[in-house]
């Protein structure tokens, strides 16, 4: 028996995983889609539960009869385009017949330059079936790196979708099926094991959308698949779950404790003090930016589509009901729910023309209370654009949340956003042309006058036997000068403020492996007395090199995770002296 289940594998390994030369890139459905009489629509949604940023476009399948013929050739799906989710969506006509899934394949260009990454699947992934006429609806297929000590492997995970032919009904609703034509995978004996696979993968997730302080001090980390970690006030860690494998970037707490988390696709969970989790989500088409509680019974949405941000309101937990409040549209301005414009954003100029503008897609929004004020940064990008290439146009504005009345034009030229760092709040402004690392600048606010001022990211320091006298070194005894020796650094995370002068980050420094000899980034704590002016090396080691992310949030020790690779988090008492595994990632 044990001989033929492997022979049987091997036979399944060679339809899997056979060798194709070339690919036959099949157009994605649209309205103009002919289905040819031997056709039927293959549709799935791909979702990167990774830290990687290049989204998944293309999905490749091999028909059983791979190896009868070098003419036979496997067909790849390309991605619904000008998709700004975390999730990717394929659907396109495929000739009847059996397949496997054979990879996904995020690949994109950018100038001079391309980017290619394959994830293949292996011979438990499954097989399904294409019937003429018919749909074959694959579910969602997760990207998932699993940690292995200082190795991580690739693994591709599946589940079935919400409703059968949901995909394919919200994405392309001009396709006219009925859900007698949907089915999905053929059954097979792996489906108990994918099924453990899968919950192990979400309730270890690698990397986490937001991170939220809520009002008693909880922190609360958003990760991939529906998972939300937390951490309370007293130190100890628990999990969360909603119901949505979608990708959710905000979380927000009210003075009672009630929760509400939002994202992709419209998605928006409440759950009220002692309560579960209730599914309150708004239109499928919009992406949720950020929810932000405007009285303890009262929730608003911020929300994009295409080149439309606009804000929702409900004023009873209990019974929600989305309200339109306001629109912004890069092209005009703030209008309100009736579309009559309440701030120009593109005001006439005094000679009486006024140059057409085209829509720009939005592609972030935040809003930051910010010394004595909201303001809103809104970035945009142009049409058809990538959002991985574009830094875009950012626009900021201040607003009265109470009524989202905007008040004035924001201050995006001092800096892009505000973060919390500690014991103090930083501003970040976006790296200029002629930034030597492309990494932002962190700025902290000068009480005396008003100003942020650039924290430092450079260490001077004098060679052997010298010492710093002046601007220059100088050895005893010597009327010689010596120049000072300048490390320049990038910070790995946002700097962690014990107070308004004593500063603890973790920087990185471009050094030359001992094993390699390569020229690689180094990550080590830094300290600071001044605020962050002038910096000093520590010789304190961090508990992992794959660990990294100092959380500022926490304003007693140094919280740190290994965001990217784990969920690991580590804690230091006594400034990053000696470290404690806080929170452990599982091995499954």
């Amino acid at each position: 028996m044990r001989y033929l289940s492997r022979v049987a594998l091997g036979a399944v390994l060679l339809f899997l995983g056979g060798c194709a030369s070339q690919v036959n890139m099949l157009p994605t459905l649209s309205e103009k889609t002919v289905l040819q009489p031997q056709q039927g629509v293959v549709v799935a949604k791909v979702i990167n539960a990774s830290s990687y940023p290049l989204p998944f476009n293309q999905l490749t399948i091999n028909p059983k009869n791979l190896n009868e013929s070098s003419e036979v050739k496997s067909p790849r799906l390309t991605a619904l385009a000008n998709n700004y989710r975390g999730s990717t969506v394929f659907a396109a006509p495929v000739n009847a017949g059996d397949y496997a899934l054979s990879s996904i394949r995020a690949f994109h260009s950018h100038g001079d330059f391309w980017y290619s990454r394959f994830v293949t699947t292996d011979a438990k992934f499954g097989t399904f079936r294409v019937n003429p006429g018919q749909v074959t609806d694959l579910g969602t297929i997760i990207y998932y790196p699993k940690s292995q000590g200082d190795k991580y492997i690739n693994m591709l995970l599946r589940q079935p979708s919400e409703a059968a032919g949901s995909t394919l009904h919200e994405s392309f609703p001009f396709y006219d099926f009925t859900l007698d034509s949907v089915h999905g995978w053929m059954e097979d004996e792996y489906e108990q094991e994918r099924n453990s696979n899968y919950v192990s993968a979400a309730r270890n997730p690698v990397t986490y959308n937001e991170q939220y302080a809520g009002p008693d001090g909880s922190l609360y980390f958003v990760g991939k698949l529906g998972i939300i970690i937390k951490r309370s006030p007293q130190g100890e860690w628990s999990m969360d779950a909603v119901d949505t494998n979608i990708d959710l970037y905000t979380i927000v707490a009210n003075q009672r404790g009630d929760l509400v988390v939002a994202g992709d696709e419209g998605k928006v969970f409440i759950k009220r003090v002692n309560g579960d989790w209730q599914d309150v989500s708004i239109a499928h088409q919009l992406r949720v930016h950020q929810a932000t509680f405007a009285g303890d019974n009262t929730i608003d949405l911020i929300t994009s589509e295409n080149h439309l941000l606009k804000v929702w309101r409900s004023t009873d937990l209990a019974n929600v009901d989305w309200q339109h409040l306001v629109t912004f549209r890069s092209d005009r301005g703030w209008l309100d729910p009736n579309g009559v414009l309440t701030y120009d954003t593109n005001p006439k100029p005094k000679n009486g023309s006024q140059q057409a503008v085209s829509p720009r897609n939005i592609s972030s929004v935040d809003l930051k209370w910010i010394e004595d004020r909201n303001e809103i940064f809104v970035r945009t990008i142009a049409r058809y654009s990538e959002p991985m290439f574009e830094n875009g146009k950012l626009e900021s504005f201040v607003v009265d949340t109470s009524d989202w009345q905007i008040l004035g034009e924001g201050n995006e030229q001092q800096y892009s956003t505000v973060v919390n760092a500690g014991a103090t709040q930083l501003a970040i402004k976006e790296a200029g042309f002629w930034s030597w690392d492309g990494k932002p600048d962190y700025l902290k606010l000068n009480k005396n006058n008003g100003q942020w001022e650039e924290i430092s990211t450079s260490i001077s320091g004098c060679p052997p036997g010298t010492k710093i006298v002046g601007d220059s070194c100088r050895a005893k005894g010597s009327k010689g000068r010596y120049q000072q020796k300048v490390d320049r650094f990038s910070f790995a995370s946002t700097p962690w403020f014990k107070n308004n002068d004593e500063v603890l980050a973790i920087a990185l420094f471009r050094e030359k492996s001992a094993e390699s000899g390569e020229t690689e980034n180094k990550a080590r704590l830094i300290h600071s007395v001044d605020g962050g002016k002038v910096w000093t090396k520590s010789e304190d080691p961090l508990p992992s090199e794959f660990c990294g992310t100092l959380i500022p949030d926490v304003k007693d020790r140094l919280l740190l995770t290994c965001k990217g690779s784990s969920m690991d988090f580590y804690e230091s008492l006594d400034e990053g002296a000696s470290w404690k595994h806080v929170r452990e990632h599982e091995n499954f």
